[in-house]
This record gives structure tokens, sequence and C-alpha cells, in this order.
């Protein structure tokens, strides 16, 4: 074998070796990611600052407001906190993706799609150009169909036929739904 053969043979098994190391590294530097976060949300221990200044009574009651829910994993807080949000943040541009969490809530976390169906619902009427909107119309029309809401399902899929253009994928899907193929 020659030198330039060698050299090749030598390139090649470094670039290999080389290549192996990176996905190696790549594939603990992932996983060691995700558990730190994970830990994180799951101690959610908060060091307190001894800079910080004993709020006021009004401070304290702001603060209040912006609490979040003590288990982050419990459908139940988390709803009670959106609606909360919701109630006293209701003009805020969140509000269709607070309405969304908690219709996802209810739907995938609880298995309880009547409960998900007024705030898909609610989205569709009072923020049809959320730009989350295209994301409510098969999460309703799934719940609509479990419930066995087959006017609910109708109205829905005049909705998407008007509102999006024929060639879109939503109207496809609604026509199709509606058998006026």
């Amino acid at each position: 074998m020659s030198d330039m053969e060698k050299n090749k043979n030598i390139f090649s098994y470094i670039l290999f070796v080389g290549s192996i190391l990176l996905i190696a590294f790549g594939i603990f530097g992932t996983i060691w990611g995700r558990s730190d976060s994970v830990e994180a949300v799951d101690n959610k221990t908060v060091t307190p600052n001894p800079k910080i200044i004993t709020p006021t009574v009004e401070q304290s009651e702001l603060s209040r407001e912006n609490i979040s829910p003590e288990n982050i994993k419990d459908p139940d807080q988390l709803i009670e906190y959106y609606k909360t949000h919701i109630e006293k943040n209701s003009q805020e541009p969140d509000t269709p993706a607070y309405l969304f969490a908690i219709g996802n809530l209810y739907k995938i976390k609880k298995m309880d799609c009547a409960s998900a169906i007024p705030y898909y619902e609610r989205i569709i009427l009072e923020f049809p150009d959320w730009e989350g909107i295209k994301s409510v119309y098969p999460e309703l029309s799934t719940c609509y169909e479990e419930t066995n809401d087959y006017r609910g399902k109708i109205w829905l899929h005049d909705e998407m036929m008007k509102r999006f253009p024929p060639d879109s994928q939503e109207y496809l899907f609604a026509k199709q739904s509606l058998g006026l193929n």
C-alpha cells in the first residue's frame, strides 16, 4: 500500500471517529439539557433575593395576580389559573391562547370534550383573526364528533367554508366532512 493510500485510510478513520464522537456528544447534550429543564420544573424552588425590598400592600396584591399554579401538572389548577387570568385580563392579546389552552386541557388531559367546546367556540366567534385560529377548527370538530353534536359540526364546517379560500386545506376538509365532494 502506498503512503497516499495509508494517509487516505488514516484520514477516513479520523473523520469516522470524529463524527461518532460528535453524534455521541449531541445525544448526551440533548438528554442532559432535557433532564435539567425537567428537574427545574419539578423542583420549582425560588431563591430569595436579598436586594428585593418588601412590597407594599398594593404591590403584593398585584403580584398575587401573576402567581402561577402550584402544580403545573394538575390540569384543574391550570384551568383555574387560566380562567382567573382571562377574567382579569379579557382584552389582552393572549386571551385566545389561554382559551385554547383551557380547551386543550379539558379535551386532552381530562378527556372531557363537552367542557372544551365552549372555549374553542369562543375563540372562533370572538377572535376570528387570531394567528392560531387554524388549530382550533380541527380540535372543535373532533369534540363535536365525540359528543355526537352534529349540528355543531355542520355549523363549524360551514364557518370553515366561509372563512377559508376554496383551495385551502381547511376548506377542503370542511367540504369533505359535509359530504360536498
